[in-house]
């Protein structure tokens, strides 16, 4: 489904009949839609069998714990892809938090956060390292993720030649978790297969903050030239 702003379609995102429309380096573009194949890899079926785990758990919780989910959902907005506030449903949220805390290998906070805000995005670097294949992010060890049951959740688009205006987000990439004692120290580092020999070409890397109480931040997004 596309978002329009108007006076008149001063800003549009998704698709419109055969007509696709997004926003790029260069600003507004639209080019013409092409189905997507469906190969069926690992990979998505692993992040099916993720979403339907998360449905599962949200259908197991109590009327009261979901009527929390709701109370939380509806005290914090996110932005849409046009950069207008909107309110998830409190499922919505729930299923959210729930796949991003079991990709990053941190246990599902089954109570809603009784902190009613967005908790803040984390502060750091991405930077991509074409001969290592890694993904590093460089931080002050002080934020509210750096603790036990915390983490950051990293994601990244396939790359991109630099010729390239538009980069769109991608898919989980890994995850670093907090520790109990200790505090994890700057920068930490994570595998990312596709950005092997390819130095000088670019990549979107987006990062969220989990922090213990179910939270999850918005992304921070940026797109990386690969060293």
């Amino acid at each position: 489904m596309a978002l329009v702003k108007s006076s008149l379609m001063s800003q549009v995102s998704g698709k419109i009949g055969g007509t696709v429309y997004a926003t790029g380096r260069y600003g507004q573009y639209a080019r013409n839609w092409v189905k997507p194949v469906n190969p069926n890899t690992n990979k998505q079926q692993q992040v099916r069998s993720i979403m339907g785990a998360a449905n599962q758990a949200w259908s197991l919780l109590t009327d009261l714990v979901k009527a929390d989910w709701v109370t939380y959902a509806n005290a914090v907005p996110w932005l849409n892809r046009i950069g207008d506030a909107i309110y998830l449903t409190g499922k919505t949220i729930f299923v959210r938090t729930y796949i991003a805390r079991i990709n990053a290998g941190l246990a599902m906070v089954d109570a809603a956060p009784t902190t009613l805000l967005m908790p803040q995005a984390p502060v750091g670097v991405a930077s991509a390292e074409g001969a290592a294949a890694t993904l590093t992010w460089s931080f002050t060890d002080d934020q509210a993720w750096n603790v036990d049951e915390g983490g950051l959740a990293f994601y990244g688009s396939g790359v991109k030649a630099p010729s390239v205006n538009f980069i769109a987000d991608g898919g989980y990439r890994g995850a670093v978790e907090g520790v109990t004692a200790t505090p994890l120290t700057s920068p930490q580092t994570v595998s990312y297969p596709d950005l092997t020999n390819q130095s000088g070409n670019r990549v979107r890397v987006s990062v969220r903050a989990l922090l213990p109480d179910g939270r999850v931040s918005a992304p921070v997004s940026t797109v990386v030239e690969i060293g």
